[in-house]
């Protein structure tokens, strides 16, 4: 499967399109891989540990390793290092920020220090959120990736044969943002092609229907 193939599969894992950073950066050659000494280049060790925990509720560790073995936490970090625009790292972080904030306000406790109860029920609460919300559309710089003031005259300057200057993105809410780069992680991870999901190097033939029980998990 290449990576285009492997891109539509994800955006139906998680439920729709995925942002233009997601997929440059997955095109790009981005992939998820736990490595020894890795050091955050984005995220602060506390940041990373929040990522880390939250990406692991969504992908938990069961027969099969789960976000945080499958180096996740460093796909986030790389993904908001070399791949979103300023606009879209600034955003992500902020509302990072809220997640602690929210769980400092409710539990009295930092997020990553809160029980897995009140985790997962304040994660639900996001998602419920995101679910609610529309995502706001920005124009930004494509030179500094921040958002300006100003229609996105990409379009006029194509027209008058100019690099384009600009470029409307949109800043999705958090959770829909964090479960988007968890399973697209997980899933360009080697754990999570190889274990996760059934490699198939070299099928023999095309099987249209094979029952679930023959294979056991879904195909790479």
């Amino acid at each position: 499967m290449d990576r285009r193939e492997a891109l539509k599969r994800l955006a139906l894992l998680t439920g729709g399109a995925l942002s233009m950073s997601t997929i440059a950066g997955v095109l790009g050659g981005c992939r998820a891989g736990s490595a020894p000494g890795y050091r955050p280049q984005t995220l602060s060790s506390d940041q990373h540990e929040l990522v880390a925990t939250i990406a692991e509720l969504i992908i938990p560790e069961t027969d099969t390793p789960g976000a945080r073995a499958a180096g996740v936490p460093e796909f986030i970090d790389r993904m908001l290092t070399d791949w979103m625009y300023a606009a879209e790292r600034e955003h992500f972080l902020q509302e990072l920020s809220r997640v602690d904030a929210l769980a400092q306000e409710r539990f009295g406790r930092p997020f990553v220090r809160a029980s897995e109860e009140q985790q997962v029920q304040l994660l639900q609460e996001l998602e419920q959120e995101a679910r609610q919300t529309e995502p706001r559309r920005v124009v930004i710089d494509r030179a500094t990736g921040q958002i300006v003031d100003g229609p996105d005259t990409s379009a006029e300057d194509i027209a008058q044969g100019r690099p384009p200057r600009t470029l409307t993105v949109e800043l999705r809410p958090f959770f829909r943002v964090m479960k988007e780069l968890t399973v697209v992680g997980y899933y360009t991870s080697e754990v999570g092609a190889t274990q996760e999901l059934r490699l198939n190097l070299v099928p023999g033939r095309y099987d249209a229907c094979v029952p679930y029980d023959q294979i056991g998990r879904a195909w790479a």
